[in-house]
């Protein structure tokens, strides 16, 4: 017979316990870092560590802008004091292995018994290897922030907090990691936000007795998670008060709807009327159409305005990029085609399995519980692909969290029968459906391991070539650099890079003006056109015509010559402009 611990209370921490869950995700997290080489999965994650590190302007920036200040002032500071540390790295996977941690721990106190404890921490460390040890590896903060926003869901789910002689530890605990959730990315907590909300009720609704104490032991909670998102949210807005950062805010959020959710500008050879209206030559249409951003100052905060405005009245790009049928057609679709998500095998199993347990047990009341949860999820992914925006770096956080909470119903159901062999039986046979997955998750990883070796020395080519030429300074055309990324512990020297995206989300930023003037640059366009010190690079396959086509409409008749080659292997190679163009 299993038995809740007697006369123990929050406030004792049992340290076996502790070890005796961290010991089994430490170990995987090294092993997995010692298989692999870690990275940092998108560009967007090395921008990020380049602003914090004081890579992009020379000195530690906490303006990240998709990351809460009270954090990124925090890692700035770090990366000040020890400038060649991974600090940015390190606390992603620090992150990650905390979640797992309190996950596992929440399930791991609901016995006394060592070896179920050991069995439990053992099962839930290679659920998490199954779910997302591609996502360890390669690591993105949308990802890290639902992690941990899921972790503090369950957390909450399995505690005590309303039982007599309890603390509020597990309360402290969710708060947390709510908040470090919110800071690394706000979206994503809020995409989770539903399911926790729905974790407390059905907690709720299951607890038996006492519901009125339980909701006068949750006010103070909810008051001071209200006060910390509050603070978060103010000490985020007060670093983004000046005239220029609200400035750029407004342009970027018209740069947001027009390229992520609209998903493109007009091109000028169909839609001509807009770009004259505008007094937009075909050339200065095409640096806009290809997120060249910052290499003319007449894209500007009313350009973009526009351009959205086009698109919605006369492309009919509204909010919504797909219609209501569409999109329930392609949800349904999803659901039967692991190539588009991945889980959803594993997700209907375990709301089958839930089912199977709930009516074996007689416990029906689960049934409608299963059933709001897939409601919730459904909803979650109907505004996702109605918005265009089906990216793993959101789907799998939410499946992730989707996953955790159908088997804390289970445990929790089958925990009630407090017999050890029943629930090792009943965690056995769940975790036969965890191992497909994680055949999968590991065939994943080494692929994409494979990709990214090749991709790793094209960008380090490319790195080379800029350092070795320190006195130079390069844009990067956008669409040839997007999808770069590095190794988190690549141990590179942290200096002022002399290149930089020519667009992208820092684009008319006070960070990217304050890169820019390092080197006294002030108008790309111009710099490029009369500097022999700055030059434009692109991929070998892109069409840079419109290159001399912009400085021949402005009345410069010169040609746009290539200087360089930098090659990444025998038949692809970044081409340096410059030379004639002066």
């Amino acid at each position: 017979m299993m038995k809740n611990k007697q006369n123990k209370t929050n406030n004792h921490i049992d340290w076996l316990s502790v070890i005796i869950c961290a010991a089994p995700i430490l170990f995987f997290m090294l092993i997995n870092m010692f298989c692999f080489d870690t990275y940092y999965d998108l560009n967007d994650d090395v921008t990020i560590k380049d602003m914090l590190s004081g890579i992009f302007t020379g000195v530690p920036d906490a303006h990240v802008v998709y990351m809460k200040y009270p954090i990124t002032i925090i890692l700035a500071l770090m990366y000040r004091v020890l400038p060649n540390v991974s600090w940015l790295g390190l606390f992603e996977l620090a992150c990650f292995a905390f979640s797992c941690f309190v996950i596992s721990y929440s399930i791991v106190e609901l016995t006394n018994k060592r070896y179920l404890q050991i069995f439990l921490s053992l099962a839930m460390s290679f659920i998490f290897q199954a779910l997302l040890i591609y996502q360890s590896i390669f690591v993105q903060y949308t990802v890290v922030s639902g992690v941990l926003a899921v972790a503090g869901m369950v957390s909450l789910f399995f505690s005590k907090d309303y039982e007599e002689g309890s603390s509020t530890g597990n309360k402290i605990t969710s708060i947390v990691l709510f908040a470090l959730s919110f800071c690394v990315r706000d979206s994503m907590f809020l995409f989770v936000s539903p399911f926790i909300l729905a974790s407390v009720l059905i907690k709720f609704f299951l607890q038996k007795g006492k519901k009125e104490e339980s909701i006068k032991r949750a006010i103070p909670f909810i008051i001071s998670f209200v006060i910390v998102m509050i603070a978060i949210v103010g000490i985020d807005k007060l670093a983004y008060s000046s005239k220029a950062w609200r400035e750029y805010k407004e342009f970027n959020d018209y740069r947001t709807t027009l390229f992520d959710y609209q998903k493109d500008a007009p091109w000028y050879m169909f839609h001509p009327e807009i770009y004259d209206e505008m007094g937009f030559s075909e050339s200065e249409a095409q640096v806009l159409v290809d997120t060249n951003l910052m290499f003319t100052d007449r894209i500007d905060t009313s350009i973009l305005k526009r351009v959205v405005a086009y698109n919605k009245v006369t492309l009919g790009k509204g909010y919504f990029a797909v219609g209501f049928k569409e999109a329930l057609t392609f949800y349904l679709y999803t659901l039967h085609k692991t190539r588009e998500c991945k889980y959803c095998y594993l997700i209907i199993g375990m709301y089958v399995f839930l089912m199977i347990v709930s009516i074996v047990r007689k416990r029906y009341a689960y049934i409608p519980i299963a059933l709001s949860i897939f409601v919730i999820k459904s909803i979650d992914w109907m505004y996702l692909i109605m918005r265009g925006r089906i990216k793993d770096r959101v789907t799998v956080p939410l499946c992730f969290c989707e996953i955790m909470l159908l088997l804390c119903l289970i445990i929790k159901l089958v925990y009630e029968e407090k017999r050890a062999l029943v629930l090792i039986a009943i965690v056995c046979l769940a975790l036969t459906m965890f191992y497909p997955m994680f055949r999968r998750n590991l065939k994943d990883t080494n692929e994409e391991m494979a990709l990214r070796i090749e991709k790793d020395k094209g960008w380090a080519e490319f790195r080379d070539y800029c350092d070795s030429r320190y006195e130079n300074f390069y844009f990067m055309d956008l669409i040839s650099n997007i999808t770069f990324s590095e190794k988190i512990f690549a141990n590179d020297d942290v200096k002022y890079s002399n290149y930089t995206l020519c667009g992208g989300w820092l684009s008319k930023s006070p960070s990217y003006e304050r890169k820019l003037s390092v080197r006294s640059i002030t108008d790309v366009d111009e710099a490029i056109l009369n500097r022999e010190d700055v030059y434009f690079i692109s991929m070998d396959f892109r069409d840079t015509n419109w290159l001399s086509g912009y400085y021949n409409d402005r009345g410069y008749y010169v040609s746009c010559d290539e200087v360089d080659r930098i090659y990444i292997n025998d038949s692809q190679y970044y081409v340096v402009y410059g030379g004639n163009i002066r």
